[in-house]
């Protein structure tokens, strides 16, 4: 009875780390999804508070994504952002952390970052990957992507703080054909005090 008991205990236990990361994981991509991004960001900041470390939260946003949906089908549009997430993941460092966050949204964790230039310079290299042409439904795929850049303790102190900035900042990409945007407070005609 005793080694039923730690049987099914054993399976409970498997089946509550199963349960997580359905939970916690992007379906489409094998990504991590907005809520293990949010908890990575949290663990990001409080180490970031006791190493005196610079954290960054990127968002990256894959530009007139609906278009490809509407040209090539839902199909292609999934096999794409797979493709996306492959090249983000392959051009991260080890400690950096990947997700995807809804639709053509991806965020990029930079716990590491000795300065405000290095954070550039590793958002540039990210979106350089996805320069090379994309073969999906076999269409060469030309894609172009915005990014917006939320710092921490800077831009914010909390998750949704800067997954709110690196979100402004993003859109202001999208807005001025950039590629790249720190956020700034400027960019928040939507802030609380309006």
């Amino acid at each position: 009875a005793v080694a039923m008991l730690i049987l099914a205990g054993l399976g409970m236990r498997g089946y509550q780390r199963q349960l997580r990361t359905a939970a916690e994981t992007d379906a489409l991509t094998g990504l991590g999804n907005r809520t293990q991004f949010v908890e990575r960001i949290h663990h990001a900041l409080a180490a970031g508070r006791r190493e005196a470390r610079l954290s960054a939260v990127v968002l990256i946003d894959v530009d007139r994504f609906k278009d490809i949906n509407d040209a090539l089908g839902h199909a292609a549009g999934d096999n794409l952002l797979r493709e996306v997430g492959q090249r983000l993941t392959a051009a991260t460092r080890r400690h950096d952390s990947i997700a995807r966050l809804g639709g053509d949204e991806f965020a990029v964790l930079l716990s590491q970052s000795e300065s405000r230039e290095a954070v550039l310079a590793t958002v540039r290299r990210l979106l350089s990957q996805l320069d090379e042409p994309f073969r999906i439904s076999d269409v060469s795929l030309a894609v172009r992507a915005s990014a917006g850049i939320a710092l921490a303790p800077e831009h914010g102190t909390s998750g949704d703080e800067l997954l709110k900035h690196a979100d402004i900042a993003m859109y202001e990409s999208k807005r001025s054909k950039g590629d790249v945007t720190f956020y700034h407070d400027d960019l928040d005609t939507f802030g609380a005090e309006r």
